[in-house]
């Protein structure tokens, strides 16, 4: 994500609605095995004895799209731009990897080796019990490519 793009370099004063988290990962052990940053859309607080009084009881959706979705609907909606004055092409605010599907063996070797399966991601018995269903995935996948 070009955080940095999407936060300053816009040709607006509108605001993006995206904020990045990064959370006091030692009040909660679940954050503090992830060590990671946090993306939050904003949404508007609405209370309900405000829409009681408008008379108008629907409360705002909150939308379950992925973060480029939203970003490149908010960006449209606004008009918004970066980057240089009169460039026709503009620097992406989200990158997508595509990694190969023969890289995930080695990718996924890789990440047990620094320690990152999912009993660090995931807490308690639920982390370990999707780490063991990732082993035998992957056991039975290196057993595909030997035979």
């Amino acid at each position: 994500m070009n955080y940095f793009t999407i936060e300053f370099l816009k040709n607006t004063v509108d605001r993006i609605p995206l904020r990045l988290v990064i959370p006091e990962h030692q009040k909660n052990p679940n954050l503090n095995n992830q060590r990671g940053v946090l993306s939050a859309w904003e949404y508007e607080t609405v209370y309900i004895h405000d829409l009681m009084s408008r008379q108008n009881v629907s409360f705002p959706i909150v939308r379950k799209e992925s973060l480029d979705v939203l970003i490149q609907e908010y960006v449209n909606l606004k008009d918004i731009s970066w980057g240089r004055a009169h460039e026709e092409e503009q620097d992406p605010l989200i990158y997508k990897f595509y990694i190969p599907i023969k890289k995930c063996t080695s990718i996924y070797e890789y990440l047990v080796k620094i320690g990152c399966g999912a009993d660090r991601i995931f807490s308690g018995f639920e982390g370990v019990k999707k780490l063991l269903e990732d082993n035998v995935a992957y056991n039975l996948r290196m057993r595909e490519y030997s035979r």
